[in-house]
């Protein structure tokens, strides 16, 4: 029984390292990719870091930190430990704004210009480091329950599949973006657009790119149930890709050691964000030990045999 326990927890933290390996240069910090992405697709934004006085100073009493041009309303967010659209807010004045960044432990803060454009969609992307090019996996559009809530997620939008909005345009568009950013193979971009004919000329603008853990938003479309074939087809279809991918880029030893390197700074992350420990880390501990525990029980009454000498 030691030996079975022993291997299958080694073989777990050996897929969790896999999966990350997907990214090997990490994109924890949500500037990472937007600082590669081509002006043309990118909202404009600045970070503002807490313990810099003088930038904080700036800021708060000239605006001195934001682009030429940009300002209020303001969509404040977290660099760093964020999830699910969780403590993203739409600003409209100094005040809110200072309100906010005490209220958040976080240091660095993003501040990006309000899009006012009419339709917002996520994009799944992957790309095997084998080939060349990848391509665009899905399109989930979002409709806001509130049309001032900036936090689209399951709870304050409804997500419509339109696999009819990718095109060879929109592909090509998201594949150039993507084989410019560093260590980037799959992920998901959060984009927001003027109109239909737009998205599919590939014409948006990048709100956000979500990396390894950015999930494909088909699973929570209105036609998908929790436990359906559908969604669980979806959601083991995402985690084995990045298991695949993962694998590839270990074969590369240069990329190997990237790995190993965003690996042990993913963990060093997480042990700071409780949030991103609620929303993944937790779930995924959840579900290898309940899956431990009813594997024993299977072995306990015979009804699979364990062929480990104890």
């Amino acid at each position: 029984m030691l030996k079975f326990t022993v291997l299958y927890f080694a073989f777990w933290i050996l897929v969790l390292y896999l999966f990350f390996s997907a990214n090997p240069q990490t994109l924890g910090h949500k500037t990472y990719a937007l600082d590669h992405i081509p002006k043309e697709y990118n909202i404009p934004y600045t970070v503002i870091y807490k313990n810099n006085v003088k930038q904080w100073y700036n800021f708060v009493h000239h605006l001195g930190s934001l682009p030429q041009g940009v300002g209020f309303p303001l969509i404040f967010k977290p660099n760093t430990c964020t999830s699910k659209g969780n403590n993203v807010e739409k600003l409209y004045n100094v005040t809110e704004a200072v309100n906010y960044i005490n209220k958040f432990p976080h240091n660095e803060i993003i501040i990006q210009q309000f899009d006012d454009s009419p339709y917002e969609a996520s994009i799944l992307y992957e790309r095997y480091p084998i080939f060349k090019h990848g391509k665009v996996i899905s399109i989930v559009q979002k409709i806001l329950h509130d049309k001032d809530a900036v936090n689209y997620n399951v709870t304050t939008s409804h997500m419509i599949d339109r696999p009819d909005l990718i095109t060879p345009k929109l592909n090509e568009v998201i594949d150039k973006i993507s084989r410019q950013i560093p260590g980037f193979y799959v992920g998901r971009y959060d984009v927001k657009f003027k109109s239909i004919n737009d998205i599919m000329n590939g014409k948006f603008k990048v709100i956000e790119l979500n990396g390894t853990m950015g999930v494909d938003h088909r699973a929570y479309t209105k036609n998908k149930r929790d436990w359906s074939y559908a969604n669980i087809h979806i959601q083991l279809r995402w985690a084995f890709k990045r298991i695949i991918v993962g694998i590839l880029n270990n074969l590369n030893p240069a990329t190997a050691y990237k790995s190993l390197t965003n690996f042990s700074q993913t963990i060093k992350e997480t042990r700071k964000c409780d949030q991103y420990l609620i929303y993944e880390l937790y779930n995924f501990i959840g579900f290898i030990l309940a899956l431990y525990v009813i594997l024993l029980l299977l072995f306990r009454y015979n009804i699979i045999k364990l062929k480990f000498n104890t």
